[in-house]
């Protein structure tokens, strides 16, 4: 499945591949993205610099999970996230999950304002701090 799509504005570019040897050197230096590399990833750059990079894989033919999104903190505040979400969603057909901290409001209201909702709870699923992850579910039917 190709992901390759531009976004809308000048600065930033949209594509989704397997990362070059320098972007998977890169995305090596970030301690929350080096767990997932051996997935896919949809990334968002700014002229030649990683932006922005979501990480997903696929469970089923028909349904999907959101390992992490993140965007560098150079460039947070932009939309960055909101684009790679619209973009990864548009493409995939099925139920997408994903888990994120009950604390970290702002990404929980950017997942339900693009049409998730909220189906359970995680124990404790997060370390440093210690925290429950809500469970959240999108269908792209």
């Amino acid at each position: 499945m190709s992901l390759t799509r531009k976004a809308s504005s000048r600065k930033s570019k949209t594509c989704s591949r397997e990362p070059s040897a320098a972007e998977l050197e890169q995305l090596a230096k970030i301690p929350s993205a080096a767990p997932f590399l051996n997935n896919r990833i949809l990334i968002l750059q700014r002229g030649q610099e990683l932006a922005s990079f979501l990480v997903w894989r696929s469970v089923s033919p028909d349904e999907f999970e959101i390992l992490q999104v993140e965007t560098l903190s150079q460039f947070r505040r932009e939309g960055l996230a909101r684009k790679l979400l619209r973009l990864f969603l548009l493409q995939i057909r099925g139920n997408v999950f994903l888990e994120v901290r009950e604390s970290n409001a702002a990404a929980r209201k950017l997942y339900e304002s693009e049409g998730f909702m909220e189906i359970g709870r995680r124990g404790q699923y997060y370390t440093d701090p210690s925290e429950d992850a809500i469970v959240l579910k999108f269908c792209s039917c």
